[in-house]
């Protein structure tokens, strides 16, 4: 019976793999290693390149490996940038065998990792730090007459980038020190930035052991929680369960989504409507 399955669903897997990949554009192509960086990027290079991401918004950067398919539609790329993720390493070094001139920009040369933390894209002020970086490497890839305009958006940008941290430094000043539970430790950058604690339930990728559990609520003695986050990439039982016990609301937060601005907007509205 299971071979008979297995011939049967065959021809599909061949009419699959034998199609050929979406078509690019004859822009330069640039190739980022997570969503976040996407507007970023098309931010600075306008219509002059085309942008896409490794991952998708739900995938989980510790787990990650990337189809044949994904990589055949990324063969072309003229720039990869990425955030020094441990997947990333193998993807170069496969599109530096279709695309041997292929530019690579490390943003974590820019703004290294503190304790090992690679969420660098989690401060507002250090993407602004990143921005003129990203804005050099792009200008590789385009024709001179088009580098002018690159600086410009450069400078918009980080006026946007710089407005976004203004407002959400105000938003948030209310609420120095005080903690947010998150299942996952992505939010530190944030919160080193705008004066809050971060309180990570998940230990090692999982849901904490009760004795784990119990440390945590302690911190309630003397600190005043926000909210908890619960993000894709982590294990969320556990915090709901300490966010209920602690009577503070949980809010589904994607580290990883694309739209820059909005994502970093809505994480501020969340921790400033809190509990």
């Amino acid at each position: 019976m299971k071979r008979i399955f297995f011939f049967l669903i065959a021809p599909v897997f061949f009419i699959l793999g034998c199609s050929s990949p979406h078509e690019r554009s004859n822009k330069p192509l640039v190739v980022v290693a997570i969503p976040p960086y996407v507007n970023l990027v098309e931010e600075l290079g306008d219509d002059m390149i085309e942008v896409d991401s490794i991952l998708s918004p739900n995938d989980d950067p510790h787990t990650f490996e990337p189809k044949p398919r994904q990589m055949d539609s990324f063969k072309n790329a003229r720039l990869f940038i990425g955030v020094g993720e441990p997947f990333e390493a193998g993807i170069i070094k496969a599109l530096k065998r279709t695309s041997p001139n292929l530019q690579v920009l490390n943003l974590t040369q820019v703004t290294p990792p503190s304790r090992g933390d690679r969420h660098i894209w989690m401060s507002p002020a250090l993407v602004e730090a990143q921005a003129p970086a990203i804005a050099t490497s792009i200008k590789t890839i385009v024709s001179g007459g088009q580098q002018k305009q690159i600086n410009e958006n450069l400078a918009e940008l980080q006026s946007e980038l710089n407005s976004l941290n203004e407002k959400i430094q105000q938003q948030l000043r209310p609420f120095t020190a005080q903690a947010i539970l998150v299942s996952h430790p992505s939010f530190s950058y944030f919160c080193d930035q705008y004066n809050l604690v971060q309180i990570p339930v998940e230990s090692e990728g999982k849901d904490p052991l009760p004795r784990q559990l119990e440390a945590i609520l302690q911190i309630k003695q003397s600190k005043i929680f926000r909210c908890a986050f619960v993000v894709p990439q982590g294990a969320g039982k556990g915090t709901r369960q300490i966010a209920k016990r602690l009577e503070i609301p949980t809010y589904d937060f994607n580290p990883l989504a694309e739209d820059y601005f909005n994502n970093m907007k809505k994480l501020s509205d969340l921790i400033a409507q809190g509990s």
